[in-house]
């Protein structure tokens, strides 16, 4: 029996046909509505501003300007308790009584004294010496050694008259040591500069 053998026609290999698939292209006006658009920041107008904005120009030169209370026509009356930042002035009173002061010679004394340089020269260097410290620790313990002393002293007087003389001489003796000899001992010559410059002008 004789043998059928197919045909080149019916042996082709098939092809496969490979199909993309579609591409999906969104609407343009999607595309718009899911991109987020940043917005500019919005800034308050200040207080400045708003004035500004609420009073005309024409009139804002008519809008009365802060008091200032620093100002003799805002000064409280006399005998009010003074705030801080307000200046109390001198009444008329008082100015008379300072006129009066500086026209007798003490009151020329006073004066020439605390507007002489040389007296605020040797003040300053006595202000300003080391041993300042040591000068009052040494005042402070010579009053109180006085006290004591003087009381001391004063137990054996019986009579008025010994009780006055004691009190009288310790009282010297205390102010001699006060006033010249502590002194000297920590300032020296700058504290006899002084003293001799407030003497010659206090005796004129």
């Amino acid at each position: 029996m004789p043998t059928l053998k197919p045909t080149p026609a019916a042996q082709a290999t098939p092809v496969a046909t490979v199909t993309a698939p579609a591409t999906a292209t969104a609407p343009a006006h999607a595309t718009t509505a899911a991109t987020p658009v940043a917005s500019a920041p919005v800034i308050a107008p200040t207080n400045k501003e708003l004035t500004t904005q609420a009073i005309p120009p024409s009139e804002q030169d008519a809008v009365p300007a802060k008091q200032d209370l620093t100002t003799t026509q805002n000064l409280p009356a006399e005998g009010t308790p003074l705030t801080e930042g307000v200046i109390a002035p001198l009444t008329d009173n008082q100015v008379r009584q300072c006129e009066k002061f500086v026209q007798q010679p003490m009151g020329q004394k006073t004066l020439t004294l605390f507007t002489s340089t040389e007296v605020g020269q040797n003040f300053e260097r006595v202000r300003t010496n080391p041993n300042l410290a040591n000068f009052f620790y040494t005042e402070i313990a010579w009053i109180l050694v006085f006290f004591v002393l003087q009381a001391w002293m004063l137990s054996f007087s019986q009579s008025w008259y010994r009780k006055t003389w004691t009190k009288t001489w310790t009282l010297l003796t205390f102010f001699f040591i006060c006033v010249l000899t502590i002194p000297l001992i920590f300032f020296g010559r700058d504290y006899i500069d002084l003293l001799h410059q407030i003497l010659s002008i206090l005796r004129g």
